[in-house]
């Protein structure tokens, strides 16, 4: 139940969908359509914007951990190194 304190993607109006997706079309990954896209998919399938992303195959995944990393201001660690 909803009680106000959260919304999902279909509850969000346009000020909540900024954030990570605009950042996004802003440095150019994504473009505005397939920002569109990405919300839609979340809304009929619901999960997290980057599991969006990375599922519909439109930024590789390093990228995005890249920026998620850069937003948070925290550093990025490959465990692949």
């Amino acid at each position: 139940m909803n009680r106000g304190l959260t919304k999902t993607p279909s509850q969000a109006g346009p000020v909540a969908q900024t954030g990570l997706g605009e950042r996004l079309v802003q440095r150019g990954l994504l473009s505005p359509a397939q920002l569109e896209l990405v919300y839609r998919e979340q809304r009929q399938r619901g999960g997290s914007l980057p599991r969006v992303i990375t599922d519909l195959a439109l930024v590789p995944p390093d990228t995005l951990a890249r920026v998620l990393a850069e937003e948070a201001q925290a550093p990025l660690v490959d465990l692949n190194k």
